[in-house]
C-alpha cells in the first residue's frame, strides 16, 4: 500500500517538467520563385502549430516551442518585407509581412524529419484588385512574357522609339499672331478733303477739338447733330455728315458708322466725298469684320486712288496692314517696294 503514494508523487514531480517539455525550431531555409515561396522549418521535435491569416500579416502559431538561441531569420525582400518573432504562453509566433496579401497559405508536416514545408501562393497587383475572381480561379500569377506587350501604350506608341518626334509630328506647330493696330486718320477726316482743307477744319468749333483731344468721341456725338439739323449749305451737310460717321467709329460704334458711311459712299460715289466715304467703311471692316473682305475691297478701291489722291498715303498704309493681318507677306513686300 506504501508504493501507490511514492508513484503519485513521483508522477506530480514530473509533471511540471513534462508540461515544459519544448520543441526548438533550429533553422528556416527558403525557396523562392516568381510566384510562391516554400519555407522549410526545421525541429528538434515536429510542434503543434496553425495558422493565421490577415491581410499582408500571417502568424505561424507554433505551440511549446522555442527559437534556437543563435537562431537568425532570411533576409526580407519586395516579396516578404518584415518578420517579428515573439514568445508568449509557452508558443512562438512568427509573424511574416508580405508586399500583397498572399492568396494561399499551406502548411505540409514531414513527421519523419520533424520538418514543416510552408507553401504560399504569393499575391500581386491583380489578385490584390481582383480578389473574388483570383479565388475562383485558386490563384492568380503574372507570367513572364517572352514576347513585346503591344497592349501597353508605350510600346504600341509610335513614338516609343524616338519619343523627340512627338513634338514635330504630333503636337500643332506653335503660330504666332500679332493683332494688327490699323492707322486711322488724324480728326477729322473731311479736312484732307480738296481743295478747302483748313477751311473744312474750321467748320467745327473749339469745343468739338477739345472734347476729341481728350476721346470723348460719345459726347462729340450729340453737337455734331446739332450742327447738321441747323446747316443750310448742303455741301458742308456732307461733309459733317462724313464727320459724325468718321465719330462714331472712333467710338466704336460699328453698326450705326457702318450704316453712315454705306450711305455716303452710295449716294455720292462719284464725288471725291463718296470716295472718302469707301475707304473708311472699308477700314472700319478691317477693324472690328474681316481683315480679308477688307484687303479684296482695298484692291476694288485702288484704282480711285492716284498718286495726287490726298487720302494715298493713308490707302497704302491701310493696304499694308491688312496684308499683315492676312498673312500675305508677299503682297506686304510689293507694297513696300
Amino acid at each position: 500500500m506504501k508504493k501507490y503514494p511514492i508513484i503519485i508523487l513521483v508522477i506530480l514531480i514530473l509533471l511540471p517538467s513534462l508540461a515544459a517539455a519544448k520543441s526548438v525550431l533550429t533553422r528556416i531555409n527558403k525557396i523562392q520563385n516568381k510566384s510562391s515561396i516554400e519555407l522549410y522549418c526545421s525541429f528538434t521535435e515536429l510542434p503543434l502549430y496553425h495558422s493565421s491569416i490577415k491581410g499582408k500579416r500571417v502568424d505561424l502559431i507554433l505551440e511549446k516551442t522555442t527559437l534556437k538561441p543563435d537562431f537568425t531569420f532570411f533576409d526580407t525582400d519586395d516579396k516578404i518585407v518584415k518578420i517579428l518573432s515573439q514568445n508568449k504562453n509557452n508558443k512562438t509566433i512568427l509573424s511574416f509581412f508580405f508586399r500583397y496579401p498572399p492568396q494561399r497559405f499551406d502548411i505540409v508536416p514531414n513527421q519523419k524529419d520533424n520538418k514543416l514545408t510552408v507553401t504560399i501562393l504569393l499575391g500581386n497587383p491583380y489578385s490584390l484588385a481582383l480578389p473574388d475572381f483570383s479565388s475562383r480561379l485558386a490563384g492568380l500569377t503574372i507570367l513572364e512574357r517572352t514576347t513585346k506587350d503591344f497592349s501597353n501604350p508605350l510600346i504600341a506608341s509610335p513614338y516609343a522609339a524616338d519619343w523627340k518626334s512627338f513634338f514635330t509630328l504630333y503636337e500643332s506647330k506653335v503660330h504666332f499672331s500679332m493683332p494688327v493696330q490699323y492707322t486711322i486718320l488724324p480728326f477729322p477726316a473731311m479736312a484732307y478733303l480738296l481743295p478747302e482743307r483748313e477751311e473744312n477744319r474750321d467748320l467745327l468749333g473749339e469745343e468739338i477739338y477739345s472734347l476729341a483731344r481728350q476721346e470723348l468721341w460719345h459726347s462729340i456725338l450729340p453737337l455734331l447733330l446739332e450742327r447738321i439739323t441747323k446747316e443750310k449749305d448742303p455741301e458742308i451737310k456732307k461733309k459733317l455728315a462724313l464727320t459724325y460717321g468718321d465719330v462714331l467709329s472712333r467710338d466704336n460704334n460699328f453698326t450705326d458708322a457702318f450704316k453712315q458711311f454705306y450711305l455716303l459712299s452710295e449716294e455720292y460715289a462719284e464725288e471725291d466725298i463718296g470716295t472718302f466715304a469707301k475707304y473708311l467703311l472699308i477700314l472700319l471692316r478691317a477693324r472690328f469684320e474681316d481683315p480679308f473682305i477688307a484687303d479684296f475691297e482695298f484692291r476694288n478701291l485702288n484704282e480711285s486712288m492716284t498718286p495726287s489722291h490726298p487720302l494715298a498715303p493713308y490707302f497704302l498704309i491701310s493696304q499694308l496692314e491688312t496684308a499683315l493681318a492676312t498673312e500675305q507677306y508677299s503682297r506686304m513686300h510689293d507694297l513696300l517696294a
